[in-house]
Parts: structure tokens; sequence; C-alpha cells
């Protein structure tokens, strides 16, 4: 975290209200959301992180590919609660729970997987069986899985030292067991 008396520290608060002002017209650009998340980030604002992270409204691979935008050593940043949930916003107060609605999305796309698998190997589609066990292996070896579920295990620990973590709960139902032998 930076010192608010530095320069350094001034330049990036102009640039945050400057990319906040630039938001409010260009809505759609998420270039500046990406931007203002490492910016409040970099200066120890985890709720304001979580707000223009939220704005992406990301949607199932890209939970995956871009929560490490917002989600990378999280714990030591903001293991706790949000207090300034950003408006219209009931779930996924906390981190844990945004980790547990990335994993639900491994999950969901290893039983679709699977169920596609078996309907394209019905239909003698025999290529795209091999495509879609591509794709398995590369959501079940996840840098982003491996993240959510570290974290949230850190998280758990900080904020809740007393809770039995089953291997569900902890989210390691979500990586193969070859990932967890590595």
């Amino acid at each position: 975290m930076e010192p608010l008396k530095r320069l350094k520290t001034t330049y990036l608060v102009q640039a945050i209200l400057l990319l906040e002002y630039c938001w409010t017209h260009s809505k759609p650009n998420f270039q500046f959301s990406f931007l203002l998340i490492r910016l409040y980030n970099y200066l120890g604002c985890g709720s304001l992180a979580l707000r223009a992270y939220q704005r992406l409204a990301l949607k199932q691979v890209q939970l995956d590919t871009l929560s490490y935008t917002m989600f990378d050593r999280i714990s030591s940043q903001h293991p706790h609660k949000f207090g300034h949930v950003p408006e219209g916003s009931s779930a996924d107060r906390t981190t844990v729970e945004q980790f547990q609605k990335q994993q639900k999305v491994y999950r969901n796309a290893r039983g679709q997987i699977t169920k596609n698998m078996w309907t394209s190997f019905q239909q003698n589609n025999y290529n795209s069986i091999f495509e879609m066990k591509e794709v398995s292996d590369t959501l079940s070896h996840t840098l982003s899985g491996a993240m959510s579920v570290i974290e949230s295990r850190k998280i758990l620990r900080i904020t809740e030292p007393g809770t039995a973590l089953t291997s569900i709960f902890g989210g390691y139902d979500i990586l193969r067991k070859s990932s967890l032998e590595r």
C-alpha cells in the first residue's frame, strides 16, 4: 500500500478518478474496469476493486480466464467480507462466495462435457469427443481453478479458524487427483 502523501499516490488517485469518469461514459469498455481493478488493488481498496470487477459481469469460462485480475493473492489483501457491496448485488458478498461461484462453473462444465461426449459417441461424431476431452483436461488443470481452491482455503482459515473443511467445501473436488500429485 502506498502512503497517501507521495506524489505517486496522487497520480494514482487522479488516474482512478479519470478512469471512473470515463467508465460512466463508456460502460461497455472493459479495459477501464481492468485498470481500475489493478489500481484499487495496488492501493489496498478491496471493496472498490470488487465493484469494478463485478461491472465486468463475467460468466462461465471468463471466470476462469479473468479471475486472476481480482483474486490473485486476495487472501492477504482482503480476506474479510466486503462492507460496501456494489449496487444490485445481493450475492457474492465475500471472496469465498465468489470462489464458490467460480468452482461451480468447473463442476458444471465437467458434467456438461461428459454429457456432450456421450451424445457425440451416440451420434458417431468421434472427432468432437477428443476435442471435448482436451477441454475437460484444460479446465481440470487450470491455474485459476487451483488459485480459487488455495485462496478460499486460506481465507477460511483466517476468517473462520474452527471450520472443518471437507474436500468439497474446500474446493478440492474440482481438481483432478493428477493435478494434486504434481
